[in-house]
């Protein structure tokens, strides 16, 4: 479960941020990235000192008949040297008034035309006031050729901000078409806490450039009676050179 936040102060504040980083997103042209709406990631980094920008407009769940919108979202990337990429997530619960906050990054020590691979490391942070901490560590590879590039995400995680720590695993296969004008995606993603039942949904997206800017929109249906029965999100995407 996500960690309580105070009230609506922090909400606004990121919104207003939000809105900023997608009018400046707008200035500067956009390539190609990863990897809302998906829930797996590539083996590729950012370009060193550029700051990559996706900017979740609205996520919404429906499970049990329930419906939780989820905005403002974000994932925030910096490249480094040495294919390395400092990267911060975050999301924010409008039913719950909680939020979710990680950061960390991606490590890609293995590179060949087509075929990379290497992990991403992310420390799950503490939000409004609790103690507990948690990490989500996978390794991730790709392979790659002119019209198809298939993404493998396989790893653990541990999440101590729960009064009840959380652990168990998570995998995705995540397969994506190169085509003229849009990149459309489809995904199957598992994630099982240890002693409940495993969560099993597949997914399409599709990523369209717009201008200066990408839109990424993708949805979910549960497989297992687990997996939230739907999911759907928006997005916002690009990318600024900061030398």
């Amino acid at each position: 479960m996500p960690v309580e936040e105070t009230g609506f102060m922090n909400t606004n504040r990121i919104a207003f941020c939000s809105l900023i980083v997608v009018l400046v997103m707008m200035l500067v042209p956009v390539g190609v990235m990863a990897f809302p709406p998906y829930k797996s990631t590539d083996a590729d980094t950012a370009d060193p000192w550029v700051f990559e920008m996706r900017v979740g407009l609205l996520r919404w769940k429906n499970d049990g008949g329930e419906n939780e919108p989820i905005a403002p979202l974000g994932r925030y990337n910096l490249g480094l040297p040495y294919r390395l990429e400092a990267i911060v997530e975050f999301e924010y619960s409008q039913d719950d008034h909680a939020s979710d906050l990680a950061a960390g990054g991606k490590w890609i020590p293995f590179w060949w035309p087509e075929v990379s691979a290497g992990m991403e490391v992310l420390a799950l942070l503490p939000s409004g006031g609790q103690d507990g901490m948690g990490v989500e560590a996978q390794a991730v590879a790709t392979w790659r050729n002119d019209t198809f590039q298939v993404h493998f995400n396989a790893g653990g995680f541990y999440d101590g901000r729960f009064e009840e720590p959380e652990k168990g695993w998570r995998a995705g296969t995540l397969v994506e078409c190169c085509m003229d004008g849009c990149k459309p995606g489809i995904e199957l993603f598992g994630k099982q806490v240890s002693g409940e039942d495993v969560q099993l949904s597949a997914g399409a997206g599709v990523i369209i450039p717009v201008g200066c800017l990408q839109l990424r929109i993708g949805a979910r249906a549960g497989i297992t009676d687990s997996a939230p029965d739907f999911d759907a999100s928006l997005w916002v995407a690009g990318k600024i050179p900061l030398k």
